[in-house]
């Protein structure tokens, strides 16, 4: 895989985003108002569920943003700081639906970029597959999105979560066949897996009732 542009990540972001950017690069100096902490917490808690490696908590600290947006320039060799970085990036593209058409794809440009970077650097990196997998969802090109989820369930396939979005993705590129085959995969693993709770509402009722995979994403 070719390597990417690394310049330039930070430009364009959402306006809270940049206000707590510029108070962690003053050293977290003063206080941040309660309205920013809470989008802050909620920002971080949507790009921990999308695939980023960063701790789990109730409440998400500005400071763990500042890293999170940050870690790339101090640590360019570290796939987790890319990693992260690009799951913040395409969150900013999600959340950014009132920006210019050219912002957003700049966004997620870039998220691809930071995703690509992770994999030079750690080529089995299966987040880092579905980030990609992610961006290109948002882009509407769901057979590039099916190759990346192909990609990441060849090196872990026991993730049913990941069989949900590959047969989604599927459906989504009017392969309905092989979305339903790979439901059955899915509903292997989430059996395999324990049940886990976070998927037991998807998995209600099924295989007598198949599930929506419009209620994936």
């Amino acid at each position: 895989m070719k390597d990417s542009p690394v310049s330039g990540f930070l430009s364009d972001t959402l306006p809270e985003i940049d206000r707590v950017l510029s108070w962690f690069r003053r050293g977290a100096d003063c206080s941040l108002t309660r309205a920013t902490e809470e989008f802050v917490s909620t920002f971080l808690g949507a790009v921990d569920h999308d695939g980023a490696l960063i701790p789990k908590l109730n409440m998400y600290p500005p400071e763990l943003l500042g890293r999170v947006l940050t870690q790339h320039e101090t640590a360019p060799d570290h796939p987790l700081a890319w990693l992260n970085l690009g799951f913040a990036l395409r969150r900013m593209a999600l959340l950014g639906t009132s920006d210019a058409a050219t912002i957003n794809a700049r966004r997620l440009d870039q998220a691809m970029q930071c995703f690509r970077r992770s994999l030079d650097l750690e080529s089995k990196n299966v987040r880092a597959w579905t980030g990609c997998a992610l961006v290109e969802h948002q882009r509407g090109d769901h057979e590039r999105e099916i190759d990346c989820y192909q990609r990441a369930l060849a090196i872990d396939p026991s993730d049913p979560g990941l069989w949900l979005l590959y047969s989604a993705a599927l459906e989504a590129a009017g392969r309905h066949e092989e979305a339903l085959t790979n439901i059955d995969s899915a509903y292997h693993y989430y059996l395999l897996a324990g049940q886990p709770a976070e998927f037991q509402p998807v998995f209600e009722g099924f295989p007598n009732a198949r599930t929506d995979l419009r209620t994936v994403h």
